[in-house]
């Protein structure tokens, strides 16, 4: 916006929003979260005293009171705090969507039809993955389907998930260094 055009009174009250929906997201983080911010301490502290207020008023009062230093004193962090929880959201997404996969996965895989599909899948996308155990539990399943085995499963492919995507990390590191 150019500096000699005011602003909107609409537009101001969607700044206001913005602002205080933001408080709400750094409330509703945890101690280890508020420690990783990129601001300074007095903002972590009026951030981490809205954790012990349970009552619904002096929570909205407290993030009122958040909202109104994020346009005040701390105006200058909204842009990095903007940043930050826009990475932290990206991040979250791409997580939710790696548990969707897995427990698809899983879910094919105690499937009479779909489990040599997926164990097709799995052997294509982790090829140095070792699934002589998965292949096991599956077989064990078709026999005899019991709830366990479909968590043994997922900690079984979790697990080769972990594995694999750190073994690729670890490898375009040493590519870049």
């Amino acid at each position: 916006m150019e500096e000699g055009v005011p602003r909107s009174r609409t537009r101001k009250k969607q700044d206001a929003q913005e602002i205080d929906e933001l408080a709400g997201e750094l409330m509703a983080l945890s101690a280890e979260d508020i420690r990783a911010l990129p601001v300074q301490e007095d903002l972590k502290l009026i951030i981490a005293e809205g954790h012990g207020i349970t009552a619904y008023g002096a929570r909205k009062r407290h993030r009122k009171y958040l909202a109104r230093n994020l346009r005040g004193p701390f105006a200058e962090l909204l842009e990095p705090l903007r940043a930050h929880m826009a990475s932290r959201h990206g991040s979250r997404q791409a997580e939710v969507q790696r548990e969707k996969y897995l427990s698809g996965l899983r879910d094919r895989l105690l499937l009479p039809d779909s489990c040599s599909r997926a164990l097709e899948e799995l052997a294509e996308r982790f090829p140095d993955a070792d699934l002589n155990g998965l292949r096991f539990l599956v077989q064990k399943n078709l026999k005899t389907p019991q709830r366990r085995y479909g968590r043994e499963i997922y900690r079984l492919v979790v697990s080769i998930w972990q594995r694999n995507t750190r073994q690729a990390a670890r490898v375009e590191h040493e590519r870049n260094s």
